[in-house]
């Protein structure tokens, strides 16, 4: 959706890339929290709850750029906050 938006090919290539190696840091991340006995649980529980944090971030940071009315941006931030249901307190956990 926004990349056409980026100037270069280059920039779009490396673009591509870098939502790569997010999936994959993500999917590892997923796998290496199956079992929280494993070791690496606590680090992989780390790197997901900060690409979920920067995710919402980004979400939040498109509705906000949309400049739409607040009955539909009002929406798309509830809609936007409703799937973080965990608190501050299970992030460590």
């Amino acid at each position: 959706m926004l990349l056409p938006a980026v100037p270069t090919r280059l920039l779009q290539v490396a673009v591509i890339l870098s939502a790569g190696l997010f999936l994959i840091l993500a999917f590892y991340s997923l796998y290496a929290t199956v079992e929280p006995g494993q070791p690496g649980f606590r680090r992989a529980r780390f790197w997901l709850d900060l690409l979920s944090s920067g995710v919402a971030l980004l979400l939040f940071l498109f509705v906000y750029q949309s400049r739409t009315r607040s009955l539909l941006s009002g929406t798309l931030i509830a809609l936007t906050a409703a799937p973080n249901k965990r608190t501050s307190a299970q992030m460590f956990l």
